[in-house]
């Protein structure tokens, strides 16, 4: 939620929609990061990560939503969490450069933090603190922890609006736009005019 501080506070048209874009990745992947780590809760009674590994090999499918969620969160190309993130930087850079820069350090430290979650859980030898059965082999893990319906359902609904967005913005880049230009100009002295059937942004004389 910083990067929508900073684009509120850039206070410029871009950075303002990066912001919007931004809060509504950030309840998305919230949602599905919070959802994701319940489900890990329910099914191994703890939430130490030094007590997962390997989970890749037991849960797949599970394993392959979660490391989206992950990437999204820290803002990798193609997902939601990028678009919002880089028109806020680009337009908050040419205003407060030092301040942005701060972000981004920020930003990559978030990074190796969920790097670091997703080798730990999920890549490796399988952990022996899960409390699994020694006697079972690995598809006999996969059977007993595979997921509900309802929990296929909102893993399968999340990730789907995560890349749409990442992807195409458009359906909700259009009225965001619209809004924040509308706003923007109403308490700037910057009125807009059209190019080539393309929205600029110009100086009031």
């Amino acid at each position: 939620m910083g990067i929508v501080t900073l684009g509120i506070f850039a206070f410029k048209p871009n950075a303002l929609i990066g912001s919007i874009i931004q809060m509504i990745s950030h309840g998305l992947v919230s949602a599905a990061l919070f959802f994701c780590i319940g489900m890990l809760c329910d099914r191994f009674h703890t939430r130490d990560i030094n007590h997962y590994g390997g989970l890749l090999k037991i849960m797949p499918g599970f394993s392959i939503m979660f490391i989206i969620f992950s990437f999204s969160s820290i803002g990798l190309p193609f997902t939601s969490g990028f678009v919002g993130e880089i028109l806020v930087l680009i337009d908050s850079f040419s205003v407060r450069p030092i301040i942005t820069a701060f972000a981004c350090l920020g930003m990559v430290l978030g990074a190796a933090y969920m790097l670091n979650l997703v080798s730990k859980v999920f890549y490796g030898k399988l952990s022996t603190q899960l409390g699994l059965d020694s006697r079972l082999d690995i598809s006999d893990y996969a059977l007993h922890l595979s997921l509900k319906p309802f929990e296929k359902a909102v893993l399968l609904i999340l990730t789907v609006s995560i890349i749409t967005l990442g992807v195409y913005t458009k359906p909700i880049m259009t009225p965001i736009r619209r809004t924040v230009l509308h706003y923007y100009t109403n308490h700037t002295n910057i009125k807009p005019i059209q190019i080539d059937n393309k929205i600029r942004l110009e100086h009031a004389r």
